[in-house]
């Protein structure tokens, strides 16, 4: 009676904490609240861009949004991760507009503005900690709204450039080309599924060959979990 109650109960804490959604409380599969954090950030992104004429507005009420998940994000963790969603509204915005930018031709100028911005805000965030600080990453001498712009958002924008750069660069090429678009398309499936297969993997690993954690390691985990999940893709 008692094992029957405890699994009851552990049954429950599952489905509350699949219900609820915050981040990294999912015990069984930890990425799943990404998806639902994924819904709020879209849902949010096309309210927006409904009711929102003006690009300055937006533009405007993005930044707003986004510092104000950056700010209250984690005290405490609100359900469905909404806080995160709002943090992340920003890089989301950014790839919708480098989207419509690539669709007018101006893809290429967006992203040499979008470098450049980021590497200012990289080489501010330096100077900051070089002279301000003798120690780095100590940002207690900046508002939350100089931490947002110095330590996420220009950051964030140097590591979405260079990813559309390297993106343009392999998209010359025929097979670079096909496997990056192969794994966009299935980059949910993948998300939602990967995490059991990397539980089973360790499991078989530690009862068998025992290789200790590494990169290497890391890499083989992961292209196991894609071969055994393409099947399921292309169910």
């Amino acid at each position: 009676n008692w094992f029957l109650l405890g699994a009851v109960s552990d049954i429950l804490g599952m489905v509350g904490d699949t219900l609820v959604s915050t981040r990294n409380s999912i015990a069984y599969n930890n990425p799943l609240w990404f998806l639902t954090a994924l819904f709020c950030l879209e849902s949010i992104y096309y309210l927006l861009r409904r009711f929102l004429s003006s690009k300055v507005l937006l533009v405007l009420a993005v930044l707003c949004l986004s510092v104000l998940g950056f700010r209250t994000s984690g005290s405490p963790i609100l359900p469905w991760t909404f806080d995160s969603a709002m943090y992340f509204l920003v890089f989301y915005a950014i790839g919708n507009l480098m989207k419509e930018k690539s669709l007018d031709g101006k893809g290429p100028d967006l992203i040499r503005q979008l470098m450049v911005f980021a590497v200012v805000l990289v080489g501010v965030r330096q100077i900051w900690e070089l002279f301000v600080f003798e120690v780095g990453f100590l940002t207690s001498g900046l508002t939350y709204i100089g931490r947002y712009f110095l330590y996420a958002v220009g950051p964030g924008m140097f590591g979405i450039a260079v990813y559309a750069l390297v993106s343009q660069w392999l998209g010359r090429t025929k097979w670079p080309k096909a496997g990056l678009s192969y794994l966009g398309r299935n980059s949910l499936i993948i998300m939602a599924l990967h995490y059991p297969l990397f539980y089973l993997f360790d499991l078989v690993n530690n009862l068998t060959l025992g290789l200790p954690p590494s990169n290497g390691l890391g890499l083989l985990k992961t292209a196991v979990a894609l071969c055994l999940l393409v099947p399921v893709i292309g169910l």
